[in-house]
């Protein structure tokens, strides 16, 4: 729809799977779901849920100021390389 209306040369570079939480089965079935479904169209990078997204957002920081060396800045770092690479 926003293609067909607002920018006919938008193109998708791909589904970023994010506030994926680990633990539970229901998540890994959803992951596994949308990579089957959406072959070749999931980034590698998974956004894991963590609470410091929330206490960035409060502190008016982003992730990589707030928590530069958690797990989920890691994440973006590596999704920027994943993107950049062309995966």
């Amino acid at each position: 729809m926003v293609k067909s209306k607002l920018n006919k040369k938008l193109k998708i570079k791909g589904i970023l799977p994010t506030m994926h939480n680990t633990k539970t089965l229901h998540a890994r079935e959803v992951l596994d779901t949308l990579k089957k479904y959406f072959k070749g169209m999931v980034f590698d990078t998974v956004i894991k849920e963590t609470v410091k997204f929330k206490e960035s957002s409060v502190s008016g920081s982003t992730i990589l100021e707030y928590a530069g060396s958690s797990d989920v800045a890691e994440a973006y770092r590596q999704l920027a390389q994943e993107v950049m690479s062309g995966g």
